[in-house]
């Protein structure tokens, strides 16, 4: 009888310390991902800002968006927004 309580609390206590250890990692993961995600929006009105400034003043402010080269499928997906902008939804 004692041995089948020390197994069932050792479980128990085995289980609640995996819980605990799982829900470490996904506040650790949601922490991260806010992060990156902030970072990501930043750099997405960085590259909006210069591809409106192409826009807006010509070839003498193209050293902006190339200063963000680094990240083609962020341009790729702003420059997406701006056809569909453009276009409409049909695009």
């Amino acid at each position: 009888m004692d041995e089948t309580l020390i197994l069932v609390w050792g479980s128990s206590l085995v289980l609640a310390a995996a819980a605990l250890i799982w829900m470490s990692a996904l506040i650790v993961g949601r922490v991260l991902r806010t992060r990156r995600d902030a970072a990501r929006d930043k750099d997405r009105v960085a590259v909006r800002d210069a591809c409106l400034a192409v826009l807006a003043r010509g070839p003498e402010a193209a050293p902006e968006l190339v200063a963000l080269a680094h990240r083609p499928r962020l341009i790729a997906e702003v420059l997406m927004d701006f056809v569909s902008l453009v276009r409409g939804s049909d695009f």
